[in-house]
């Protein structure tokens, strides 16, 4: 984002020199109003529109790859309620015990026979085939969950292979060359046979989500047996499916994925369509696949190649039947199953003498977009984006931190922009980042931090020039307007602006000065603002001041003339002389010529004195 920063007023014109005789003026205080908090202004993006893109399935990856102790393995299963997988030890007579987390060894269990296959129930008792050769009798074994030991074992017919237990758990299904065995889970560490369906030549048993139908591969025939679970009568017979392994069913039980060893493809058959006699209505680029297992919750469907790349792990979104992604590096991948907890798929190699368990996981989210910071002044709002791509359907919130640790979720902040309330100085520097969880996991984006600044002081109004009588008090103000607080200084010249000098307490927008001086005439007067923030400061233009001289006094009021006097009785005339005569004028004269020097000295002395006072300021001395 661009933040939108309000330009400042621009500064007027200063000059050192204003015009004198202006009237003398008032200037008055402007407050400086702080931001205030809105409301939340969030942007209607959601995730997974145009700025979310996300997958159908995740992306897996290999997460690691362990040697178990034996030459070779065969199946595997999984009890995500302990975190458990079961490997079995082929020529070990034995099965592996594995943490689900860490593919660490937990425990072998001794098994009577070479164990093939297994199953979990929904107790947590196991379910092991085992056979010597397909000309053999096999048998069942039971492994306690808890004591990790053989519970039970019951014979399987000849050379038993898969081990399916029911979507319910009520049942257990074993196929084998003799047939399909089929047991009653009442009781689950004693499992009691149940007449078998007689469909021999059966490998491995797919039951139905609703447990009416089997989906039995017998991979001699190259068929798919389909088998009605509660009479055992044969339904339909798919037939060309070269050395048939197993049979998945999709989520909605639509379709049905075929793993065929020796097909060039991988069939997928139309469920919907009726007896279909095998003919496949679509298939998936995959060749020479073996075995199955599938993550109902996301639609993954892995398939097992031993040979494609040293081994390879086809996965199939089954809602659609498309392939979405084909892992190398799967050793050997022969067996496989899923955790539908944790997502994770563990598979086991085909590989005699160098036996190898890897484990699969998908990859969470992965953030596509970064927020960015923002730097913004008070008072605007900030606005980050952010983006990922994941497994739908996909959420995003957005949190806040002031410390990188700590972090809260921000209400209503769930698409992917995220826009702040107004900022305030006070909240800088705050960090955001946006967390985004699809089934899979979760991802959080870095963390980006929104800067406050403050916005610039500037100068709103500039003091007036004053003019002012000596010993009248001269009134000068200004205003700014900016972030808060804004402190401000008053600051005189005597020297034309060439030097300043703050003047102590006047630190409001009004200054008032002491009583005036003929002196002080001409001095400069200005206004220092200073906001938060360095280097945030504003001068106001400077304002003059001129002293005059006092008005002239008032002239005194004549004496009015007296009242004549009575003539008086003439009498002997008293002679005078010139000279009492020419005495009596010169007195007349001299005192009203004195009077007029002094008014006039006085005149020249206050002349003087302005005229010292000018060439002082200028730095001029007469002598």
């Amino acid at each position: 984002m661009n933040p939108k920063n309000t330009p400042a007023p621009p500064r007027p014109h200063r000059s050192t020199r204003h015009a004198r005789g202006a009237a003398s003026r008032l200037g008055r205080w402007i407050a400086v109003a702080g931001a205030a908090v809105t409301a939340f202004a969030i942007a209607a993006v959601p995730v997974g529109s145009a700025t979310a893109v996300t997958t159908e399935l995740p992306t897996y990856r290999i997460a690691q790859q362990v040697a178990p102790p034996g030459t070779e393995t065969a199946g595997v299963a999984v009890d995500s309620a302990r975190g458990l997988v079961y490997v079995a030890g082929r020529r070990s007579s034995a099965v592996w015990v594995y943490d689900a987390a860490s593919l660490s060894l937990v425990a072998t269990v001794p098994v009577p026979n070479q164990p093939y296959n297994i199953a979990v129930g929904p107790t947590g008792y196991v379910y092991v085939s085992q056979y010597t050769d397909t000309a053999s009798a096999g048998s069942l074994s039971v492994i306690d969950p808890d004591t990790r030991a053989v519970v039970d074992t019951l014979p399987a017919g000849t050379a038993p292979v898969g081990v399916t237990v029911s979507p319910d758990g009520d049942l257990l299904y074993v196929g084998s060359t003799t047939g399909v065995n089929v047991y009653d889970l009442a009781d689950p560490a004693a499992p009691a046979a149940l007449p078998a369906i007689p469909v021999a030549g059966v490998e491995r048993v797919t039951v139905s989500p609703d447990g009416a139908t089997l989906y039995a591969t017998k991979s001699s025939a190259n068929t798919v047996s389909v088998i009605d679970a509660a009479t055992g009568a044969l339904l339909d017979t798919w037939t060309g499916l070269s050395a048939a392994h197993q049979v998945a069913l999709s989520p909605d039980d639509t379709r049905a994925y075929v793993s065929v060893q020796l097909g060039t493809t991988f069939p997928v058959v139309d469920l919907t369509a009726g007896p279909s006699e095998g003919a496949p209505s679509a298939s998936v680029p995959l060749s020479s696949t073996y075995y199955q297992s599938q993550d109902a919750a996301l639609g993954s469907l892995f398939v097992t190649q031993p040979f494609a790349d040293g081994g390879s792990l086809g996965i199939i979104d089954s809602r659609s039947g498309t392939l979405s992604q084909s892992l190398a590096g799967v050793t050997g991948a022969y067996y496989t199953a899923t955790d539908p907890t944790t997502h994770s798929t563990f598979v086991t190699s085909i590989n005699y003498g160098s036996a190898v368990l890897t484990k699969v996981v998908p990859v969470g989210p992965t953030v596509t977009t970064q927020p960015v910071r923002q730097t913004v002044s008070e008072g605007e709002t900030a606005t980050f984006t952010a983006d990922a791509d994941g497994t739908s359907p996909m959420t995003v919130q957005w949190q806040s931190s002031t410390d990188a640790v700590t972090w809260t979720d921000i209400a209503g902040a769930t698409t992917g922009t995220y826009t702040t309330p107004p900022t305030a100085l006070g909240q800088s520097v705050t960090l955001y980042r946006a967390v985004f969880t699809d089934p899979v996991g979760t991802a959080a984006t870095v963390a980006a931090a929104v800067i406050v600044t403050p916005i610039p002081v500037a100068v709103t109004t500039d003091p007036a020039d004053a003019t002012v009588a000596i010993g009248d008090a001269a009134e000068f103000a200004a205003a700014a307007n900016g972030s808060a607080p804004i402190a401000v200084q008053w600051q005189t010249s005597a020297d034309d602006g060439a030097t300043w000098t703050d003047i102590a307490g006047a630190t409001d927008p009004a200054y008032t000065t002491p009583e005036t001086t003929a002196e002080q005439s001409e001095d400069l007067f200005r206004a220092v603002f200073t906001g938060p923030g360095a280097g945030n400061q504003a001068i106001t233009a400077a304002a003059t001041l001129t002293v005059t001289t006092a008005p002239a006094a008032a002239p005194t009021t004549p004496t009015p003339p007296s009242t004549p006097a009575t003539p008086a009785t003439p009498s002997s005339p008293v002679p005078s002389t010139d000279a009492a005569q020419s005495g009596d004028r010169l007195a007349e004269t001299g005192s009203t010529a004195l009077a007029g020097l002094f008014g006039l000295g006085a005149l020249l002395t206050l002349a003087g004195l302005v005229l010292t006072s000018r060439r002082r300021r200028s730095g001029t001395v007469e002598h």
